[in-house]
């Protein structure tokens, strides 16, 4: 096998190709900004973004109209986020999608608006935070959910996970939402990876009941995989997918 050639300096390579590799690196940090501020990947492509752009600009070359044509193809503002790559430490380079709202930031609830602030590590927006308080919850309450044994890799390495309570679905069944305070990243047979926001917890033993105090209550994790289940007169459980066996611990007092 022949060993990869070592890639020339910037200074010695040519104006598109540097343009295509500015573009690259913007969609890198696009992909992987919920790493943001200090994720190794994330910081290592924002800082090829300030490298390359740095030669891009000694040449005065133009890559308005390339991050026009990136922007359509990724439906994020590449040329905000140039901006604020370049600005970086001082600036935190979150995507912007096609809204103006920023990706990472977006509320996992109403998906409308931006995150005010953080408490703790579970983000909602003002208004679904007032609305999680008034929904029979008595208060925002954090979880923390693990998962058993027999989960896929894939998925065990993104957890233990931590979310917020938002309601019940099905009175007395014991189904609620819960919104993540980082999204799942999940990938079907090599297809594009799809970020999950929300989960579903069933208690899995009857007469088990999410609330307050819990402690390691056995749970079904689904997902939901057609968005119309909040929409139909009924909730529709079939429109969820199941995603793991775990445990649920209230962790609301926690630091």
């Amino acid at each position: 096998m022949k060993n990869t050639p070592a890639e020339l300096p910037v200074e010695q390579r040519e104006t598109e190709e540097l343009v295509e590799d500015l573009c690259l690196a913007l969609r890198n940090v696009g992909v992987l900004d919920y790493g943001l501020p200090e994720g190794e990947q994330v910081v290592a492509a924002v800082l090829r973004v300030q490298r390359l752009h740095g030669e891009l600009s000694r040449r005065e070359a133009d890559v308005t109209r390339r991050l026009e044509r990136l922007s359509k193809e990724t439906s994020w503002q590449m040329i905000p986020l140039l901006r604020d790559c370049l600005r970086y430490p001082d600036i935190i380079p979150y995507v912007r999608e096609h809204d103006g709202i920023r990706r990472a930031l977006r509320c996992p609830i109403c998906r409308k608006r931006e995150l005010s602030r953080r408490e703790g590590i579970v983000w909602l927006c003002d208004a679904c935070k007032a609305e999680s308080a008034a929904s029979g919850v008595r208060g925002v309450m954090r979880v923390k959910i693990t998962v058993d044994g027999f989960t896929p890799e894939e998925l065990c390495n993104q957890t233990p996970l931590e979310a917020v309570l938002l309601r019940e679905i099905v009175a007395g069944r014991g189904y609620w939402v819960a919104a993540l305070a980082k999204p799942i990243r999940l990938f079907h047979c090599g297809a594009a990876e799809s970020l999950i926001n929300q989960v579903i917890l069933e208690a899995r033993w009857m007469g088990g009941r999410i609330g307050r105090g819990m402690r390691d209550m056995p749970v079904n994790i689904k997902y939901v995989v057609d968005e119309s289940v909040w929409t139909g007169e009924w909730f529709d459980i079939g429109k969820c997918a199941s995603l793991a066996e775990g445990w649920v611990t209230d962790i609301t007092g926690a630091a």
